[in-house]
């Protein structure tokens, strides 16, 4: 009876872990949007200062976020995004306005990709 009560208590806390991993990933994938749709519309609007400092605040908010999401998600893919967000502030600071813009749709796609590669669907398990 031990062994049953222990099985289930493994698999409820591996259900709890992978809940509370895709919250966060949802999470972060929602605020590090936000902020490449901002930084889109500033690149647009050539708003450099401002394109540069929101750019710097994605790189760190990505930066940081990717200790805890490296447990879970692919390295590869995380070390894709944050080179693709490192390069950011530096190509718009540099007046090149349309290699940034389309780096910005980079990022915001392979965030996508990483939300939608880890939720919990048939396809992604197949």
């Amino acid at each position: 009876m031990k062994r049953i009560i222990i099985a289930f208590g493994i698999i409820i806390l591996f259900a709890g872990l992978s809940a509370l991993s895709l919250w966060y990933l949802d999470d972060i994938h929602d605020e590090i949007n936000v902020m490449l749709e901002e930084c889109y519309q500033y690149g647009v609007e050539d708003r450099v200062e401002e394109a540069v400092q929101k750019s710097q605040e994605v790189f760190e908010k990505w930066h940081n976020s990717e200790t805890f999401l490296i447990t879970f998600i692919h390295h590869d893919q995380l070390d894709d995004i944050t080179i693709v967000t490192s390069r950011l502030a530096p190509l718009i600071a540099n007046g090149e306005k349309a290699e940034y813009l389309a780096e910005v749709k980079k990022a915001m796609v392979l965030v996508e990709h990483i939300k939608m590669s880890e939720q919990p669907m048939l396809k992604n398990i197949l």
